[in-house]
């Protein structure tokens, strides 16, 4: 009983952002590889995954790691291509890459509640990425939808 007048709080409190019927739905973000030829977002990978987004983010992971490379201005100045070929074939390092991909936004699950919703992403953020978001959307033309939300929040929910 403590949870449905929590739940009925919440939704009679909450900002629903401008929306009718609103649902909380939270979306991280998938990245599916592809070509050069279809994208322009890139990132730097090893044998084990990913490592870097950008280029400065690629030399400051191969100074902590402690790479024996002459760090310069110069490294920061080659484009990544140019950088990759430099490792790659001058230095021996030839386990790195830049993957190039596409961004495709992917449902993690829906609340009644934006603080619901908020509590999840803090609970569960080290199973997703920086993107991890809350999208509201509404309940139109989804009557069942609409009646259990209505009724959670009007308290006509009762047990014996």
């Amino acid at each position: 009983m403590k949870m449905l007048d929590e739940i009925k709080k919440r939704l009679n409190t909450q900002d629903n952002r401008i929306t009718a019927d609103p649902i909380f739905v939270v979306y991280d973000w998938d990245r599916i590889p592809t070509s050069s030829d279809y994208s322009d977002y890139f990132m730097f990978v090893d044998d084990e995954g990913q490592i870097a987004d950008t280029q400065e983010e690629f030399i400051d992971f191969l100074k902590e790691n402690d790479f024996k490379l002459p760090f310069t201005d110069e490294l920061k100045e080659m484009s990544t291509d140019r950088l990759l070929d430099w490792l790659c074939e001058e230095q021996g390092y030839e386990h790195f890459r830049k993957v190039y991909y596409i961004k495709k936004r992917t449902f993690i699950n829906v609340f009644f509640t934006e603080e619901s919703a908020n509590d999840f992403i803090k609970q569960n953020h080290y199973h997703y990425s920086k993107e991890v978001h809350i999208y509201v959307n509404c309940l139109w033309r989804n009557p069942e939808m609409q009646f259990i939300r209505n009724s959670l929040k009007d308290g006509k929910f009762t047990f014996h």
